[in-house]
């Protein structure tokens, strides 16, 4: 499937939201054409990084890693993620 073909579940537009009040986080290199997702806890919270990313894994090019004390994850650049910026934009 063509990455601007790939629709994000209603569930993985939730966890979005959701984390992104908290632990997630989009970043851009491509002027905002796309994004990509990221998430981030202490190595202590594995557990709950392993199942955020299996949420997301069809959309990760590589599995949640450790990195310093923290253990993390970030999807590959979509522009599905777009919504996410257009939508907190609207309620700014």
């Amino acid at each position: 499937m063509k990455n601007n073909k790939i629709i994000l579940s209603v569930k993985q537009k939730e966890v979005v939201y959701g984390t992104l009040l908290g632990d997630g986080w989009l970043e851009t290199a491509t002027n905002g054409r796309t994004y990509r997702f990221g998430f981030k806890q202490k190595h202590s919270q594995k557990d709950y990084v392993h199942s955020i990313y299996h949420i997301f894994d069809n959309l990760c090019g590589s599995p949640a890693i450790p990195n310093g004390t923290d253990i993390q994850f970030k999807t590959l650049t979509l522009p599905c993620f777009r919504w996410a910026i257009n939508s907190m934009a609207k309620t700014m």
